[in-house]
């Protein structure tokens, strides 16, 4: 008995365009349809009963071995993200990037990604071609789909703008993974506000050679009065090693981070972060799972970024 694996090939298309022309979905091209509904009668092929009977809303993801059990912000995501599908959709389910053979695109109307590299998002694109796909801080916009991006760039100038109000001239940003498209935008965010405000920041990059503690040590033995930590993954480990190196944050070094929820305001002192913007993510998240699954999405406005906030607390002083 042929699979739909064949009739995809036979086609000369992907498995999730097969998908939605035995589901009826119009997103489909008129020349895609047709070689599909040949292939299926040359093969003969019969869909199973069980093909049509859910459309299941899938969440995928990957971590990073580095981020392993250390990544509130992944964590913070994805249990708030499935708590709101669960509410909206009956029929939601969670894999892994590794458990991704297991998916059987006939039963799925849209698959969420939160991305943690440009090689999952392509892996992604690859394997499950056109079915509607929404990343969430994706690295590319997918073909079929969209991007919700928290601004990388903006929360960069957002923090730059506050520190040089605060009256720093120079900062040291921590961070590690530069290589990738969202942190490069961040890098450059900050460069450009750097440049625009009259300020120096330099750049903490960390390696396989270089630990967080180094890092930190360097800007305290430079002229940075500020550690902005761009990471906030690696906030606590960074928040450790200033109190390591006997530093009084708030007093003899200001401290600032991309948030990782609640532990930053339990700290002492209470840090100042900046804070991506997750509940609006989620929210438009849900409602495009809900428009994807109606037939209602568009493909007009793929990419979209949301603006990060800024917590004031008392982890920088004022030099004015």
């Amino acid at each position: 008995m042929p699979t739909i694996s064949q009739v995809a090939k036979h086609a000369k298309t992907s498995i999730g365009t097969v998908s939605r022309v035995l589901n009826n979905k119009k997103n489909v091209s008129p020349e895609a349809r047709q070689r599909v509904l040949k292939a299926i009668a040359e093969l003969n092929y019969t869909p199973t009963v069980a093909s049509n009977r859910y459309q299941f809303v899938v969440v995928t993801y990957q971590l990073r071995p580095k981020q392993k059990g250390n990544d509130t912000y992944f964590v913070t995501l994805l249990t708030q993200l499935l708590y709101q599908l669960n509410t909206h959709f009956r029929h939601v389910q969670i894999l892994s990037l590794e458990q991704l053979d297991q998916l059987d695109p006939r039963h799925v109307s849209t698959v969420i990604h939160i991305s943690q590299s440009q090689e999952a998002d392509e892996q992604i694109q690859q394997q499950l071609g056109q079915i509607p796909l929404i990343h969430i801080n994706g690295h590319r916009t997918p073909d079929h789909g969209y991007n919700i991006t928290s601004n990388h760039y903006q929360s960069a100038f957002l923090a730059m703008r506050y520190l040089h109000q605060m009256g720093h001239e120079h900062v040291h940003y921590i961070n590690f993974d530069v290589t990738a498209p969202l942190q490069q935008q961040r890098m450059q965010g900050l460069r450009d506000a750097a440049e625009q405000l009259g300020m120096t920041c330099h750049m903490g990059l960390l390696n396989e050679k270089k630990t967080i503690f180094e890092s930190v040590l360097d800007a305290v033995n430079n002229p940075s009065t500020c550690v902005f930590m761009g990471n906030g993954s690696m906030l606590m480990n960074t928040y450790f090693a200033l109190l390591k190196l006997g530093i009084r944050i708030g007093e003899d070094m200001s401290f600032i981070s991309i948030d990782a929820g609640q532990q930053t305001a339990s700290c002492h002192p209470p840090l100042t972060v900046v804070r991506e913007p997750l509940k609006d993510m989620i929210d438009k998240t849900v409602e495009l799972t809900g428009k994807i699954i109606a037939g209602e999405h568009h493909n007009d406005n793929r990419q979209l970024d949301f603006n990060c906030e800024l917590i004031v607390r008392s982890s920088v002083k004022s030099l004015r």
